[in-house]
């Protein structure tokens, strides 16, 4: 079987290629290539026929594909196992960042500082200490945010029929299930903050990683969008997406 190196367009040997790892390396440009982005369909499994893998650990070219993409990128702290019968994410909470710690003293700032003017505002009028309901507020979902986002895990399912995701924090837990032939599509796209008083912790962190917009990986149904991997790092995040994306297409077929 003959390949064209799509750098240099010389031919490729496919004897070269190690279809275990997917890759093959171009003699001329010295270009490394993905084999299954060369090759598709009855020529990939015609290649992976041959004693470079056991007959007996065979399967079809897309399952391999997916198989190969399920290994976590080295470092990652996302456990993944793809089998013909699903695939599982399963994301641990972050490590603390040092914007962690800023958000962290500020809230606890926040709610020491609304304390001790309700306690001294009572003292005048019961009436007048009920301004700082909204300060209460604002200081108790802000504590309750940092929390969630450093204890939250989630766990994502996704099978011929459903793709579920679970959100478990210290404080809540949450899941939510999607029918496959429903989900219009798997991306990343940019984060909605509709709470402005909020956006500012955001740019906190957005300055702090060098990004000017905040992108999530999103399941959307219609209208519908739903954020998830919020606690993975970026290259998780892209990693995720993609291995999700190509196993949406695998299980609707």
């Amino acid at each position: 079987m003959e390949l064209k190196c799509p750098n240099c367009g010389d031919n490729m040997d496919s004897r070269t290629a190690n279809v275990q790892t997917d890759l093959i390396q171009c003699a001329n440009c010295f270009k490394i290539h993905q084999l299954s982005e060369l090759v598709v369909g009855e020529e990939y499994e015609e290649l992976e026929s041959r004693e470079l893998m056991p007959r007996e650990e065979r399967l079809p070219a897309a399952f391999n594909k997916l198989n190969r993409l399920s290994k976590p990128l080295q470092g990652s702290r996302i456990n993944s196992y793809f089998s013909k019968s699903g695939l599982d994410l399963e994301i641990p909470p972050r490590a603390i960042q040092g914007t962690d710690w800023f958000l962290v003293l500020f809230s606890v700032f926040w709610l020491g500082f609304v304390a001790f003017w309700t306690v001294m505002a009572s003292q005048g009028s019961v009436f007048f200490a009920l301004f700082s309901v909204p300060f209460w507020y604002v200081g108790i979902m802000m504590a309750k945010g940092v929390l969630t986002s450093l204890t939250q895990k989630q766990h994502i399912y996704m099978d011929k029929y459903t793709l579920r995701v679970k959100k478990q924090g210290l404080l809540t837990t949450s899941v939510k299930e999607f029918n496959i032939e429903d989900i219009d599509s798997i991306t990343m796209k940019e984060k909605d903050i509709k709470n402005q008083g909020f956006k500012a912790f955001s740019n906190i962190s957005q300055a702090t990683s060098g990004s000017s917009t905040m992108l999530l990986p999103t399941v959307t149904v219609g209208v519908d969008e739903t954020k998830i991997l919020e606690n993975a790092l970026e290259l998780e995040q892209v990693w995720a997406v993609e291995l999700l994306e190509k196993a949406l297409a695998y299980f609707n077929k």
